[in-house]
């Protein structure tokens, strides 16, 4: 089972997206955090925050360029915290892995659920970025088109 929620980071506490209902001060630095679970090992938590609509945009190129290429791996925009990613065709899963200082977790899920899973909470996300900070939609908009090609490519 894989489990992903997106939160708002305020004033050190944390709010859930879809419970999130105003603008944001200042669009180009949008703190949050995500918490990622697979099979019960979680890979990311809220105590990872970052900027969180950049994380979300890396987490796409993510998985696309592991479809394109077999593996990928980017770090968190303002930490040095690395998210691989090894796409394997046949079975057809995706071996997910956080490295974080000394300590790396790694989980393994079937490429369809995970691709439906980030794929579903990435158009969530996105669409609701562009009503909470329309500065940034054409940027939104293209990350939209990625998410929608990740889904026809699996």
């Amino acid at each position: 089972m894989i489990e992903i929620r997106t939160f708002f980071r305020k004033d050190l506490s944390f709010v859930l997206s879809e419970d999130w209902s105003t603008t944001f001060d200042d669009c180009d630095y949008i703190e949050g955090g995500l918490e990622l679970s697979i099979d019960g090992v979680p890979l990311i938590t809220l105590e990872m925050w970052d900027y969180i609509d950049q994380l979300w945009e890396y987490i796409v190129d993510l998985f696309d360029r592991a479809l394109a290429t077999g593996s990928s791996a980017v770090f968190f925009p303002d930490q040095p915290i690395e998210l691989t990613l090894q796409y394997v065709p046949r079975p057809g899963l995706f071996i997910v892995g956080v490295s974080r200082t000394a300590r790396k977790v790694v989980a393994t899920a079937d490429s369809a659920d995970i691709v439906a899973a980030i794929c579903g909470a990435g158009d969530r996300f996105f669409r609701l970025m562009m009503k909470l900070a329309p500065v940034n939609d054409a940027s939104y908009a293209e990350v939209l088109k990625r998410i929608d090609r990740i889904r026809n490519l699996t």
